[in-house]
């Protein structure tokens, strides 16, 4: 997993990519798919941009994501043929 997170001001900005231990299994969720620091967690749940693509980085697709308050992001998503996930999200604290 590659995590990168900065804090401007309120705002946090989340970039992530994470890869997989098999395919990724089309229309699941996937709950707590990892945790967000405790610094760094919203006052309230929020929704996050996910983009699933393919091994050559193409072909992607729109997901659903959602940061908890108590730091849990999982993610929706309808169709992936590979092992990789791509996460952006912002959001205030």
């Amino acid at each position: 997993m590659f995590f990168s997170a900065y804090k401007r001001s309120d705002v946090i900005n989340l970039t992530c990519e994470l890869y997989t231990a098999s395919v990724i299994v089309a229309n699941n969720t996937y709950n707590n798919v990892f945790t967000i620091p405790s610094g760094l967690r919203p006052k309230i749940n929020n929704v996050a941009n996910v983009i699933a693509t393919n091994g050559s980085y193409g072909n992607t697709v729109a997901c659903c994501g959602m940061i908890s308050t108590d730091g849990k992001f999982s993610i929706t998503i309808p169709k992936s043929d590979n092992k990789y996930i791509f996460i952006n999200a912002e959001w205030r604290i």
